[in-house]
């Protein structure tokens, strides 16, 4: 696995007859991801299969496969104070609204 791994260590900029390996690979994910999740469905409460499969798949993939960062996709803490005062807002009005 480990041969495999380095193998595939440098996918960016490769190209396989005319065709750019990074798009084929997160093509592949994207659809293999799709199936999983409409198939085969965990038993996890809370939407747990679908934080599996929509975010942690998709991340190990990036960083395994390609070696990106979770933050070079704009996945980073930020601004958390003003963004939970924005919820807390957000969500007092939508009470509101559907009271």
């Amino acid at each position: 696995m480990q041969k495999y791994i380095e193998g595939i260590k440098s996918i960016k900029n490769r190209t396989l007859w005319g065709y750019d390996l990074n798009l084929i690979a997160v093509v592949t994910i994207s659809t293999l991801v799709l199936v999983l999740a409409h198939y085969y469905r965990l038993k996890l409460p809370f939407s747990g299969s679908d934080l599996i499969y929509y975010l942690f798949i998709p991340l190990a993939a990036g960083f395994l496969i390609f070696r990106d960062k979770p933050w070079d996709y704009g996945i980073r803490i930020g601004r958390w104070k003003s963004a939970a005062i924005l919820t807390a807002v957000s969500l007092a009005v939508m009470a509101v609204i559907l009271y």
